[in-house]
């Protein structure tokens, strides 16, 4: 992922939090990937990302919606049986790994096992160097993942698949939080010409540092509802690279373009204090008409970041967002991904979301006891 010199935003973690807007793109739908023969925008790849005929057989039989994808009325609330089918590509730019698809489907679940030490719910506060302060509610459910795959590009239709299931609780208000009000304010301070660094942590800051932080927020003529977004994206994108963590064999998918073999295991589980986000754009993007060719203006936006380890990029991630309306907010408004090393760039994963539909029932969010 190209750099850019531009003003910085910088959102550290202290304790819980850390994330960090360093430099924008100019066009983000127009993001180069470089590899050695030949430069390909990511967007490009999304669009050419296409279900197999072997693949849509394969998955048609089991079961899964390849087709459809909904989106929820402003206002409506997350229900039980809320689900997201996507398609996973693995493949190389020099044609050398011949591509491999899975189909992956996320879906809530109605609540079980109150009692289990996992359901236990807090609240999580950020406090920001701007004198603001944020509540972030972190009531769990229950999600079912599943994954079909893989499946080689010389499968044939008979190909008999086992669907892989993991069950998880996940943070549904979390998932919630609309990343694509960070992409627009991200957009904003690329406008702007004042560099902004703000910081967010458990507990709040010095005088001094709260006043130099409102002067800074003042000059980029950001708002407070502005901050909360960018300081919300945080918990969101936890979350859900835990729901990619937790996935059978997508975990396994992404460890094969991480740039450090040796950094393994701290993405795999997920060390608080180990993982960072480090943006390098955000805003507004083409290829919507990928997903809906309704003609509605639908926030449709990009968010590029350097998925860090020991502060140092592990993984480029540039996703496409929008709306976490449900079922949507069951990825977290995430409806495409284009992943790959951020040094050698050749090993490129590609995620597509085919089919979303509504469950059935008002969700029921597991509370802890008081």
């Amino acid at each position: 992922m190209p750099s850019v010199p531009h003003p910085g935003f910088l959102l550290q973690r202290t304790g819980c939090f850390r994330i960090a807007f360093a430099v924008l793109l100019g066009s983000l739908s127009g993001v180069l990937l470089h590899a050695e023969t030949k430069n390909v925008q990511l967007l490009d790849l999304l669009r050419a990302l296409k279900m197999a005929p072997n693949t849509q057989v394969i998955a048609a039989r089991q079961g899964f919606v390849l087709h459809d994808l909904q989106i929820g009325m402003t206002g409506a609330k997350a229900q039980a049986g809320d689900q997201v089918t996507a398609l996973v590509s693995l493949f190389s730019l020099d044609g050398k790994l011949r591509p491999t698809q899975w189909i992956i489907r996320l879906r809530l679940t109605e609540k079980s096992g109150a009692d289990s030490p996992q359901a236990q719910t807090t609240d999580v506060i950020a406090y920001t160097n701007t004198g603001d302060s944020f509540t972030f509610r972190s009531d769990l459910s229950h999600m079912d993942l599943e994954t079909l795959g893989p499946i080689p590009d010389k499968a044939k239709p008979d190909l008999q698949l086992k669907v892989k299931r993991h069950s998880i609780f996940v943070r549904t208000d979390f998932l919630c939080l609309n990343l694509t009000g960070a992409a627009r304010v991200m957009a904003k301070i690329h406008d702007s010409s004042s560099p902004i660094s703000l910081s967010a942590g458990p507990r709040s800051f010095p005088a001094d540092e709260v006043e130099a932080g409102r002067k800074q927020l003042a000059s980029a003529k950001l708002t407070s509802d502005e901050v909360r977004s960018c300081v919300g994206s945080l918990p969101a994108l936890s979350q859900f690279l835990d729901i990619v963590r937790s996935t059978p064999d997508l975990q396994g998918i992404l460890l094969q373009v991480l740039d450090k073999p040796s950094i393994i295991d701290v993405f795999r589980h997920g060390s608080s204090e180990a993982l960072n986000f480090n943006f390098v754009g955000g805003g507004k993007s083409d290829g919507r008409d990928l997903f809906w060719d309704d003609g509605r203006t639908t926030d449709f936006c990009v968010l590029a970041f350097y998925l860090e380890i020991f502060n140092k990029p592990a993984l480029s991630v540039v996703l496409y967002v929008t709306p976490p309306t449900p079922p949507l907010e069951v990825s977290a408004g995430v409806v495409g991904i284009v992943a790959f090393p951020p040094k050698n760039l050749n090993k490129v994963v590609v995620v597509r979301v085919l089919s979303s539909a509504p469950g059935g029932n008002p969700i029921q969010t597991i509370l802890s006891a008081h």
